[in-house]
């Protein structure tokens, strides 16, 4: 087996790593992404019940 011929399947093994990374990755996130949602709520609030688009302008909290 020739020296090319190594780099190009420790390649190929680099990009099925990082598919499986990715997956798994998104995978973790698609199973967080309420708890997610809700931490930053509670952080930062709610901005977009402020916004009034039927009248053009901003409604700020009382």
């Amino acid at each position: 087996m020739a020296g090319f011929e190594i780099c190009i399947y420790i390649g190929i093994a680099a990009m099925a790593l990082a598919a499986l990374l990715f997956a798994a990755g998104s995978a973790r996130f698609l199973i967080k992404r309420k708890s997610i949602g809700r931490k930053l709520d509670e952080e930062y609030g709610n901005p977009q019940k402020y916004k009034s688009r039927q009248e053009g302008t901003i409604t700020w909290p009382q």
